[in-house]
């Protein structure tokens, strides 16, 4: 492809691509980028920005310098050329999600085929001796018996496995979510609908998984994220347009009707709320293996729902340093293959993060969380009776309290907003740079929401965290995340730019 830049302006940034390189090797990050970003300014101010059709954006002309100081780098050139050879070797799986089990029932390579019999007139003719088995270790044994907490968790309810292993569970459902010419009523009816599939006190599992795949092809677009018809927005908006139309029986962790998708949905942000890394997949030693049993009294049925961050793990490799129990039958050992499926999980799960971040902060603009205006007269309104009496019976009412669950309405604020400020205040100092793009979700929904109530003493209190983000959106390597940041940043300082004009 034809270079945009002249000899001369080559010549000038090939002289800066030292500087550059030393900086990209250092430990200083974001440092290399930094650089490239001022130099990108000093091309500007010596060459503008163009004239006639080739003028161009100034924020275009720092991103075209930033990625050929990134491209024609020698770590540039190495990484792509390291790419290539990986991705020529080896298959990177795909439709991997947060949910998906080691094991696809599809795979025939993977399934363990049933015995079978030779018809052989003579059976002991074409017996084979056998041949004794060294006696498993103790490290083998425990293993074998206790399941691994993560993966119980996972098998226990897949109600919230949405968009992370490439289909769609509640299609129709979530199809009626995208779908902004469909009255509220009709979106009520298909929730309900949905909700026969779900554990009795949980009803709602259905509905929140359709909601999350369907701001998941939302968010994968990119597109009109500071509009005021902000398609996320909407989405969250025409979700609580429907919860007054539920109907009565729906119950969700003992709240029923309109309430009970407002607690759904509030238990899953609070879920999603935090990053949580992944876990380590190293055998136990026999050593500091405890070979207790998991309480069964400690469980409830809240643990039917899992959280939007566990994973399965992957067959593992012992550890170097100690002993450890040698893999069981039938288990291969630790390959590339797991690791670059334990990458692709990590990956798909960062994703999904980032999703739940987007919907918590939509939530919090539309009303459904936190204390904004309109939410009480959601709360404290009565479901719709949907042909029952008025005045029920003792066994109309016992039917509404589904399988004598009492039924409590949600207080207006349950701390939800208290939550997003905190996770605002606090994501930006984390490692992972998904934890910091899922802070400004959060930081810039706090700040609409304080302008519009009229919260006083707004740009004080938000302008050092916002500032605290720009810093880090320098160090952000990820060219998506680095994108969904810079749109996000933009949307802060709109919102403090209009409290301040007030």
């Amino acid at each position: 492809m034809k270079s945009k830049h002249t000899e001369e302006q080559l010549a000038w940034l090939r002289s800066h691509l030292p500087e550059y390189e030393n900086r990209a090797t250092a430990a200083v990050r974001g440092d290399a980028k930094g650089f490239a970003l001022k130099c990108a300014e000093e091309y500007i101010a010596k060459w503008g920005l163009g004239t006639g059709p080739d003028e161009e954006k100034e924020s275009q002309v720092k991103e075209r310098i930033y990625t050929w100081f990134k491209n024609t780098s020698a770590r540039g050139k190495e990484a792509r050329r390291k790419h290539a050879q990986f991705k020529s070797e080896r298959d990177v799986p795909t439709n991997v999600g947060a949910y998906t089990g080691m094991f696809d029932p599809s795979d025939d390579s993977k399934k363990t085929e049933s015995p079978t019999f030779p018809s052989n007139p003579n059976p002991h003719a074409s017996l084979k001796p056998i041949v004794p088995r060294d006696p498993p270790t103790l490290a083998t044994t425990n293993l074998a018996l206790v399941p691994s907490p993560l993966t119980s968790r996972v098998q226990e309810s897949p109600l919230y496995s949405a968009a992370g292993n490439g289909t769609t569970p509640y299609p129709l459902l979530t199809d009626a979510f995208l779908a902004p010419s469909l009255p509220p009523s009709s979106l009520a009816a298909q929730i309900t609908n949905a909700a026969g599939s779900a554990p009795y006190y949980a009803c709602m599992a259905p509905a929140i998984s359709a909601l999350f795949s369907a701001a998941a092809s939302i968010h994968s677009q990119l597109q009109n994220m500071n509009a005021p018809q902000d398609p996320m927005i909407e989405l969250l908006r025409r979700f609580k347009l429907a919860l007054p139309h539920l109907s009565p029986t729906i119950n969700h962790y003992g709240t029923a009707g309109p309430q009970a998708g407002v607690r759904a949905l509030r238990v899953q942000l609070r879920k999603n709320a935090t990053w949580i890394s992944s876990p380590s997949y190293n055998y136990p030693s026999a050593s500091s293996y405890s070979p207790s049993l998991p309480n069964a009294s400690s469980h409830s049925p809240n643990s039917a729902v899992t959280h939007s961050h566990s994973m399965p793990p992957p067959p593992t490799s012992p550890s170097a340093n100690t002993p450890t129990a040698t893999p069981r039958r039938g288990e291969a050992p630790f390959t590339i293959q797991d690791q670059m499926y334990r990458t692709a999980i990590d990956r798909q799960r960062k994703k999904e993060h980032l999703v739940w971040a987007a919907i918590h902060g939509a939530a919090l603009e539309v009303g459904l969380i936190g204390s904004a205006a309109g939410q009480a007269s959601l709360l404290n309104s009565q479901p719709p009776m949907s042909g029952l009496d008025p005045n029920p019976t003792i066994s109309q009412q016992t039917q509404i309290q589904t399988n004598m669950v009492e039924h409590h309405v949600v207080e207006p604020d349950d701390g939800s907003s208290k939550l997003a400020e905190a996770v605002a205040r606090d994501a930006i100092w984390e490692q992972e740079e998904v934890e910091w793009v899922a802070g400004a979700y959060l930081l810039r929904a706090v700040t609409r929401t304080k302008r519009r109530s009229g919260a006083p003493n707004l740009n004080e209190e938000w302008e050092p965290v916002l500032q605290t983000y720009e810093g880090r959106w320098k160090e952000i390597r990820d060219d998506v995340r680095e994108q969904i940041m810079e749109n996000l940043l933009i949307g802060i300082k709109q919102a403090l730019d209009q409290n301040s004009s007030i």
